[in-house]
């Protein structure tokens, strides 16, 4: 939801807007017990590098 606020307002200025998204949930029931930030880290890490 934040993503889509900050696209829209970039879109309203004109601004170049990307957004990476490496730490979210699968819709459904929230356990947080099946969560792995350091695995979203790394991806992020790898994300940016190819950017």
């Amino acid at each position: 939801m934040e993503g889509a606020a900050s696209a829209h307002i970039a879109a309203l200025y004109r601004v170049p807007f990307l957004e990476v998204r490496a730490a979210s949930n699968v819709a459904g029931e929230r356990d947080k017990g099946k969560w792995d930030p350091e695995r979203a880290a790394k991806h992020l890490e790898e994300a940016c590098a190819i950017i």
